[in-house]
């Protein structure tokens, strides 16, 4: 049993170090803001179109909107962001873009707010709001 527990955590140890080495651009592209200056640097700083999700963990409509919106950001490559903003750990964010319901997704382009959808959005129209915001 030790050769196998021992074959096992060789196993993860390399498999870990692997994920480590290797960074994808949707990894970059998709991120969670951690504090507010995290969120003046990734997001207000960006030069590339950024979609700002508010989300709530407790909320379900989000947590069927992420995924969609991370599909389609990593549909566009380098060419738009997604930056997570969860407003019970970042309350100062989602009162200072008037975030008052969730989902929220506020889409920024150079710092500039460019549009904003608030709720469960179908497919297509997430798909015009990112082209709009990446005019």
């Amino acid at each position: 049993m030790q050769h196998i527990v021992r074959n096992t955590t060789t196993l993860l140890t390399q498999t870990s170090k692997s994920k480590f080495i290797h960074t994808s651009s949707v990894l970059r592209d998709i991120f969670t803001i951690q504090d507010t200056n995290d969120f003046k640097k990734r997001v207000l700083q960006s030069d590339t179109p950024v979609l700002v999700d508010f989300y709530a963990d407790w909320c379900a409509p989000c947590k069927n909107l992420t995924p969609r919106l991370e599909k389609i950001v990593s549909f566009h490559g380098t060419k738009l962001h997604l930056a997570k903003v969860n407003v019970d750990q970042h309350t100062d964010l989602a009162m200072e873009y008037d975030v008052t319901a969730v989902p929220a997704i506020v889409g920024m382009n150079k710092g500039v707010i460019v549009d904003r959808v608030i709720g469960l959005q179908d497919d297509d129209k997430l798909t015009t709001f990112a082209k709009r915001v990446m005019e």
